[in-house]
């Protein structure tokens, strides 16, 4: 599925591009909390839109505004989110590196000015013919 594809697919269902990229358990997630916000701006809407009381109707009208912005921000990264993990879909099958190769080393140098203390002093990881495919 390419990614502007699962983008698409997240905008219309939410979780159907998540679903898509195969991404199960991620696309019942953002299903749950995008549908969880949409009922709480709804019912706060109405509730906002029946009541007479003019600080009842302020609160209905700030909690409808907060799950609204809400809403918009998950909307907006599970449609990131569907479009980057099909970009990087095959990511990790193109790339295979030997780890048997890792050189890691680490040294510390005691400062005698500050007892107790310690500093790292240098930090080397590096690969060895390394092969990616």
């Amino acid at each position: 599925i390419s990614p502007r594809s699962a983008m698409i697919r997240s905008a219309i269902i939410p979780g159907w591009g998540q679903w898509s990229n195969g991404k199960r358990l991620k696309s019942f997630l953002v299903a749950s909390v995008e549908s969880y916000l949409i009922v709480r701006f709804v019912d706060y809407y109405q509730k906002y839109s029946k009541t007479e009381d003019e600080k009842e109707k302020e609160f209905f009208r700030d909690q409808r505004s907060k799950y609204g912005w809400w809403l918009l921000l998950a909307y907006i990264l599970s449609l990131m989110d569907a479009y980057v993990d099909a970009y990087l879909k095959d990511f990790n099958k193109n790339m295979d590196i030997n780890y048997s190769r890792l050189n890691f080393s680490m040294n510390f140098l005691q400062r005698s000015r500050h007892p107790g203390e310690m500093h790292i002093f240098s930090l080397l990881v590096s690969f060895e013919n390394k092969t990616l495919r």
